[in-house]
């Protein structure tokens, strides 16, 4: 009997270690995955995960880099970003209040769906409140095509292409296997004038990405052995 109780102690245990496992894990995923990708007037876009807060924020232009750095972006709910990165805009003369801007959407569903509806709720929300219309609509279906094709998150491929257009010499086969934190590091060093070689240097970055690094791992041990 007293086994018994024991077996059933320790398959419980077990049971609710596991459980914590697999939850921490499903937070871990959606707190560090793209799920939404959201460009505001081809200017500035933002990576938001399933929790809704920004994981990401990069700018296609001089307008927007002004914008990002001086507002802080990273684990911010994505409507809180929208309204101040807008509202500096305005006071900074770039955009008169109620001007219209285009503002484009990626949800990881693939079609428009209630996530979609959502988040367009909340970006016009948020453009309201800086004293601005936005005209939302689905981000063109060949950059979102692309980037499954790769299978990478589409805020991922986007930012590559902007760096491709600083150094040919980057590569999408090479750069989809690093992380977000690393892609901005690069993006970051490229935008400041390095060159891909020294971006790479400075940011630590492997030239063939995750996948080669573990293939060197691999073969070292094998040497050893």
């Amino acid at each position: 009997m007293e086994e018994n109780k024991l077996n059933f102690k320790n398959a419980f245990l077990l049971t609710a270690v596991v459980a914590i496992l697999v939850i921490s894990s499903m937070i871990y995923k959606g707190s560090s995955t793209e799920a939404v990708h959201i460009e505001i007037n081809e200017s500035v876009a933002i990576s938001v995960n399933r929790l809704g807060k920004v994981i990401n924020s990069y700018a296609f232009d001089e307008d927007g880099e002004k914008g990002i750095s001086l507002i802080k972006t990273e684990n911010r709910k994505y409507p809180d970003v929208i309204e101040d990165l807008l509202s500096k805009s305005v006071k900074d003369g770039i955009f008169e209040k109620g001007e219209k801007i285009p503002v484009r959407i990626w949800t990881e569903e693939s079609s428009v769906n209630d996530r979609y509806k959502i988040i367009e709720r909340n970006v016009k929300e948020a453009a309201t409140n800086a004293s601005m219309t936005a005209q939302c609509a689905e981000l063109d279906k060949g950059i979102t095509g692309t980037a499954e094709k790769y299978g990478i998150s589409v805020g991922k491929y986007r930012m590559i292409c902007e760096m491709q257009k600083m150094d040919s010499g980057i590569q999408i086969d090479v750069y989809k296997d690093y992380s977000l934190p690393l892609l901005r590091r690069l993006y970051n060093l490229l935008s400041e004038g390095a060159t891909k070689e020294q971006a790479e240097d400075t940011s630590g970055a492997r030239s063939g990405g995750i996948r080669e690094t573990v293939n060197k791992i691999l073969f070292e041990s094998e040497k050893s052995e």
